[in-house]
Order: C-alpha cells, then sequence, then structure tokens
C-alpha cells in the first residue's frame, strides 16, 4: 500500500479523477502507467522487476490539483 499528499490543504474528491483511467487505475495498467517514470510507485514497479519478484497490482487513485 502506497499513500502521499493526503494532508493537503483543499483536497476535493474531484482531484483523483484521471481523465486517461478514469477514477482509478487498475491491475496491469498500474505497471504499464509508472513503469520507468520519477514516480515513488515507479521505482517500487522497476526495483521488483529488476528482483523477479511476482507482484500482483490490485488499483491506485491518482490526484491531480485543479485550479482553483
Amino acid at each position: 500500500m502506497h499513500e502521499s499528499k493526503t494532508l493537503l490543504k483543499n483536497n476535493p474528491v474531484e482531484n483523483f479523477m484521471n481523465p486517461h483511467y478514469g477514477d482509478f487505475i487498475q491491475g496491469k495498467d498500474i505497471v504499464e502507467h509508472f513503469k520507468g517514470g520519477n514516480h515513488e510507485l515507479s521505482g517500487s514497479i522497476d526495483e521488483l522487476e529488476k528482483q523477479d519478484v511476482e507482484f500482483i497490482p490490485k488499483m491506485c487513485a491518482l490526484q491531480h490539483l485543479l485550479e482553483q
């Protein structure tokens, strides 16, 4: 489980909606979305693959900061 940026001053549910994936990224789409990127999940995914560890991604909610 991973969670970050939950204590932002303004954090409405709309901030978690991703227009490309809907509200959540699920299953293997998580790996494809984050693999090789510059994100905490990217590092975890890349290292797990390097260590040949089998992992089962479930879901990921993304927060997008909206203009106020």
